[in-house]
């Protein structure tokens, strides 16, 4: 009898155990597929993607970053741009981290760049400048969203701001339309080429091209580090 008893009892406690690494396993299995990164780490060809590929860490901020990027695409005016622009920083951002800290961070900055909004952001308003007539042959774009760097340029009205997406640019304002208690901080801006997203009307031109319609204010929203 005692001896039945004690193999019950056995029998019980290897199905226990057994439960138990089988949850483990299973736990396991799925933590690692949570942590995959966005690409196939079988094509990995670089030290920078190596590193992410036996990095839950890293595999998790490539992870986030992706599904951030696509929700910014599913949002943004020019998806071309924005791919050209990720491409841009993979290659001359994160591809020259030599340390998983500065891949860390790297991504960190991304990540809050393409997700930042009026809560989580600095807020700069550019006012409209007034309530001209639509020049002939144009059209409109209504509150679009571009996510890129600010850069200074000319042309033969002056010197302007525009905003950089991969290898267009979308003119902002001229100089002398920025209110001076902005100026300084858009300096800053294009000094630190610093990602940020910017909503506002745009004015598509005939030939395609398209600029931020300065009739109607634009909202520059920066993310904070």
């Amino acid at each position: 009898m005692n001896r039945g008893i004690s193999s019950s009892r056995r029998a019980r406690s290897v199905l226990v155990v057994t439960s138990i690494v089988i949850g483990s396993a299973f736990a396991g299995w799925a933590r690692a597929e949570t942590l995959q990164p966005s690409f196939d780490c079988r094509k990995a060809t670089s030290s920078v993607e190596r590193s992410i590929c036996i990095s839950p860490e890293l595999s998790a901020l490539d992870s986030q970053l992706a599904q951030v990027f696509a929700a910014a695409s599913a949002r943004t005016a020019d998806k071309v741009g924005l791919r050209k622009d990720q491409n841009k920083w993979r290659t001359t951002i994160r591809d020259k981290c030599r340390s998983s800290e500065c891949i860390a961070d790297a991504y960190g900055a991304r990540t809050r760049a393409l997700s930042v909004t009026a809560e989580n952001g600095r807020v700069l308003v550019l006012p409209g400048t007034g309530s001209a007539p639509l020049p002939p042959k144009t059209s409109v774009i209504a509150g679009g969203i571009l996510y890129g760097t600010l850069v200074f340029d000319h042309d033969a009205a002056g010197g302007f701001t525009a905003l950089q997406v991969g290898d267009r640019q979308y003119k902002l304002r001229y100089v002398g339309s920025v209110p001076e208690s902005l100026a300084e901080q858009i300096n800053r801006l294009e000094d630190a080429s610093q990602t940020v997203s910017i909503l506002g009307d745009l004015i598509v031109w005939p030939d395609g091209t398209k600029a931020f319609d300065d009739r109607s204010r634009a909202i520059v929203l920066i993310p904070k580090k």
